[in-house]
C-alpha cells in the first residue's frame, strides 16, 4: 500500500521535523528541516544525509532558487541567511524583520526573495 510503505526512512533529527522540500532540478535530493536547529540535505534513494547545516534558532521557513544552486531561509533568531545548499556554507546573513513574530522568505523565479513578517 503507497500510504504505509515507506520509499525510505530518513533517520537524524533529534526532534519534530517542520518543513520538507524537495530539491528543484535534482532528482533524489530532499530537505528536511527540524526542531533540533537543523537543516538535512538527503539523497533518498540511499537514505543517505549528503549536507547537515546547523542553526542558532529553529528554521522557520526554506526556499530554494529554481536551479536550486541557493537557498534562503528565516530562523527565528530573526535572521535571514542564503546559503549555498550544495556546500552548507552560509554565504549571507542579514535581519529583514525586526519584530518576533514568524518570518517567511522565498525565492522569485528572477532571483529576488521576497519576505513577510512583522
Amino acid at each position: 500500500d503507497l500510504l504505509t510503505t515507506p520509499v525510505a526512512d530518513l533517520v537524524a533529527h533529534q526532534r519534530r521535523v517542520g518543513l520538507v522540500k524537495w530539491h528543484p532540478t535534482a532528482e533524489y535530493v530532499l530537505l528536511t528541516a527540524g526542531a533540533d536547529n537543523l537543516i538535512f540535505i538527503w539523497n533518498i534513494s540511499t537514505e543517505e544525509k549528503l549536507i547537515t547545516i546547523n542553526f542558532p534558532d529553529m528554521v522557520l521557513s526554506v526556499s530554494f532558487n529554481w536551479n536550486g544552486s541557493r537557498m534562503v531561509t528565516t530562523c527565528k533568531d530573526r535572521h535571514t541567511r542564503i546559503i549555498d545548499p550544495r556546500k552548507g556554507e552560509i554565504l549571507k546573513e542579514h535581519v529583514c524583520h525586526q519584530g518576533t513574530k514568524p518570518q517567511q522568505a522565498v525565492y522569485l523565479r528572477d532571483g529576488r526573495i521576497f519576505t513577510t513578517g512583522f
